[in-house]
This record gives structure tokens, C-alpha cells and sequence, in this order.
């Protein structure tokens, strides 16, 4: 991560080579490396010298293709994938190849033309909607695997071909996941409005403003998602969230009873069951859930601290 940091200030004060070395390095040192590492593309290289086989060092051709030697956006659509454009260039230099090896023997009518005409029916045949579902789901998974800034840029791309259910709820998990809550409830308010019958958008939508303190608002969209999918296993936790933010304390202990009967291991709602009966006084009952919480959850923060709370309330 550091190295990859280094990379980009480097790029930013114009120091190329520098710049390229830090990425190659930030890349080689990758906790996950998804990416041919160095050693791999340098033994690529020597046995096909050693073997005297053809060899189409694609490394070097996005170098040279990329403006400052440093292949990004404009050859990759995401950390490994080439673009439409690369792989059309990939295409044509292993042809080349095998027609150096004849390997391959292109027809009298093979030229320019023709490849430019093929050009133009693959990219006519990219389902945009596709595209977009598709650069959505890599910023999930890039999201989950820690790489924030990646995703984000992802999803965004991915919100600009195809403003729909997919690409909207991934952009929510991203930004969701980096706790960017005030971003997120304009991409949940827009999917609430373009999918109102879609329990699993109403859901998030209330969730996002339970975030943002607007809890009036998400009581309403969350009352809405269970009547559009009552078998929805999480959303009592939801509702005791916000009954409890709106003071309505009794109705909040009920649904969070419900979470846990349908979730008897739903930690988050132990431990805030327990904060509703320590509210009241009642402490042992407070410790037991926040015990309760622990079993399911060990080292659960709030419900260790809690438990701590409750018990020497109780030694009063």
C-alpha cells in the first residue's frame, strides 16, 4: 500500500520512471497477487528464447501504448481485465506472430479494411448494460478485498453506462462499506425511486437514512420493504435501529426479539436488547444478552464493553 502511494506521488511530481518503479513493486509486494509477477513475465520472456517459440511480450506493448509508459484506465478496465481495445491489439500482434512462424496464412483479402470492419462489429456487439453489471461486480469484490479507491472509481464508471438495480445497490455497498453515508443516501433515494417495489432497495434505502439521522424517513421505507418480502431475515434489526432512535422503546424491544428468534446468533441485536433493558435498570437481563451477544460474537466491542458496564452496576 505504501509503495503503491509512493507510485502515485511520484506520477503526480512527473518522476515517470521512478513512479513506474514504485507500481512495479507496490504490484510484486500485492498481499493478493492477482497480477503476473515480474519473476513470471522475465521467465515467459527466457523460455521462449531458449526454446526459440514466438513470443508477444504484452507487457511491453501496454507500456508503449500508455501516454506516460505507465498502462492504467485507458488499457485495463479494472485491475487485471485488458480493455476491449488491448484485447483487439493482443489479437492482432499473436496473428502477426504466428504468420512469422507460418503458423497462420491470412487470405489475399486480409487487410486494413477488413480489421477495421471487424472492429467495428465487436464493439457494436458490447452490451452496454453488460459492461456496466460487469465493472460493478469487480468493484464489489475489490471492496470487499480491501482496495476502496479501486472500487469506487468501478462503480462510478459502472453508474455512468447503466444507472440501474445492479449498479446502484453495488455502488451503495462500496460507499457503504467506507462509511461515506451522506453519499450513499443520494444513490439509495435514487434506487428507492427507479425500483419502489423492490424490497431488498426499500431495505438499504432505510438503512442509509437511519444513517444520516433522518429516522422518521427510514422507519417508513423499512416498513415497506417487510411488507414487500416479510420472510427478509435481517430487517427486524433494522426496524428495533430505528424504533429505538425515535424513542419508541417497547416496539423496538419486540423487533429486536424478532431478529433474534429468526437469528438466534444476530449479535448486533443481543447487544442492543441489552442496552434498552440496562436503559430501565434492568441489569441482570442487560448482562445475560450482552453475554449472550459475546457467545456469538467474541470480542464484539460494544457488547464487551457493555457487559463490563452491566455487571458492576449490578456489584452496586
Amino acid at each position: 500500500g505504501v509503495l503503491f502511494q509512493r507510485g502515485r506521488a511520484l506520477l503526480g511530481l512527473g518522476e515517470l520512471a521512478e513512479a513506474r518503479r514504485a507500481f512495479v513493486e507496490a504490484r510484486d509486494e500485492d498481499v493478493a497477487p492477482l497480477r503476473a509477477l515480474s519473476s513470471i513475465a522475465r521467465t515467459v520472456v527466457d523460455v521462449a528464447s531458449e526454446n526459440s517459440a514466438g513470443l508477444v511480450d504484452f507487457e511491453a506493448m501496454m507500456e508503449a501504448a500508455a501516454s506516460d509508459g505507465i498502462p492504467g484506465d485507458e488499457e485495463f478496465l479494472d485491475h487485471v481485465h485488458p480493455s476491449i481495445e488491448a484485447h483487439r491489439a493482443l489479437g492482432l500482434a499473436l496473428l502477426d506472430q504466428m504468420v512469422a512462424m507460418n503458423l497462420a496464412s491470412p487470405a489475399p483479402t486480409w487487410n486494413e479494411a477488413v480489421v477495421s470492419d471487424i472492429t467495428a462489429r465487436v464493439n457494436g456487439s458490447v452490451d452496454e448494460s453488460d459492461r456496466a453489471w460487469a465493472l460493478a461486480t469487480v468493484a464489489r469484490v475489490l471492496s470487499w478485498a480491501g482496495k476502496q479507491e479501486e472500487a469506487l472509481g468501478l462503480a462510478k464508471r459502472a453508474i455512468e453506462i447503466n444507472n440501474d438495480h445492479h449498479t446502484l445497490n453495488q455502488m451503495l455497498a462500496v460507499l457503504v462499506r467506507n462509511e461515506r453515508h451522506e453519499e450513499a443516501l443520494y444513490y439509495a433515494q435514487q434506487a428507492a425511486r427507479l425500483m419502489p417495489d423492490i424490497a431488498g432497495v426499500r431495505k438499504m434505502n432505510g438503512i442509509t437514512l437511519s444513517e444520516n439521522g433522518r429516522s422518521a424517513e427510514a422507519l417508513q421505507e423499512l416498513q415497506a420493504a417487510y411488507r414487500l418480502d416479510p420472510g427478509m431475515t435481517d430487517i427486524h434489526y433494522h426496524l428495533g435501529v430505528v424504533l429505538s432512535d425515535l424513542g419508541r422503546v417497547r416496539e423496538a424491544e419486540e423487533a429486536y426479539r424478532t431478529a433474534i428468534r429468526v437469528e438466534p446468533e444476530n449479535a448486533a441485536a443481543l447487544n442492543n436488547l441489552g442496552i434498552l433493558h440496562a436503559m430501565r435498570g434492568d441489569y441482570a437481563e442487560a448482562a445475560e444478552l450482552f453475554a449472550r451477544a459475546l457467545e456469538v460474537a467474541p470480542g464484539h466491542p460494544d457488547a464487551t464493553r457493555n457487559l463490563e458496564r452491566a455487571r458492576g452496576l449490578i456489584g452496586r
